[in-house]
């Protein structure tokens, strides 16, 4: 109901962070292996292309980990008939994010690229996934994205997508170097 879902958006209260230096290759094995099954169970395969001198970021393990964890899913779910999905890891070159100010001044960025191989998100529909209550499935409240998007915000971070119809989607998570 209508006043059940405007409770929930009311009662949205900033989340507490607890954010500290974090390998984020170790974020992001826990996320795959959370994952493993259900992708064999689908005929995906997940890869990695990880930077290997990547430095550690500045962030709060518990809410990073709903992040990805929420990604790789919807990443699942656009792969019904199975490929291949990438995590992949690098220091930001993207001249809009490589270094954003975080409140403490201006800070190196590291990206995280959630890419699958499904079906793409419609045109239409592109401009409105970080909208709360939306959503293109048949169950589900739709703040998955909506989530993403504020946890990320809270890091000083930001969420792009990146999306062709019959191709994919990459999902670009842009996060600070704990420096």
């Amino acid at each position: 109901s209508t006043s059940a879902r405007r409770s929930i958006v009311l009662s949205a209260r900033p989340v507490q962070l607890r954010p500290a230096p974090l390998n984020l290759h170790q974020l992001l094995e826990r996320v795959a292996l959370l994952s493993s099954e259900g992708a064999e169970a689908q005929g995906v395969t997940i890869g990695r292309r990880y930077d290997p001198s990547l430095p550690p970021i500045l962030g709060d393990e518990d809410r990073l980990v709903q992040v990805f964890h929420n990604l790789v899913r919807n990443a699942l779910e656009a792969m019904k008939h199975g490929g291949r999905l990438t995590l992949t890891t690098r220091i930001s070159l993207n001249p809009l994010f490589a270094k954003m100010d975080v409140g403490a001044g201006q800070r190196s960025m590291v990206e995280v690229q959630v890419t699958d191989e499904g079906a793409g998100i419609p045109e239409a529909v592109r401009g409105k996934v970080f909208d709360p209550f939306f959503t293109t499935k048949e169950r589900g409240l739709g703040l998955g994205l909506a989530l993403c998007h504020k946890i990320v915000e809270e890091h000083k971070g930001a969420l792009r997508i990146d999306s062709a119809e019959g191709r994919g989607t990459t999902v670009t998570c842009f996060l600070p170097i704990a420096r």
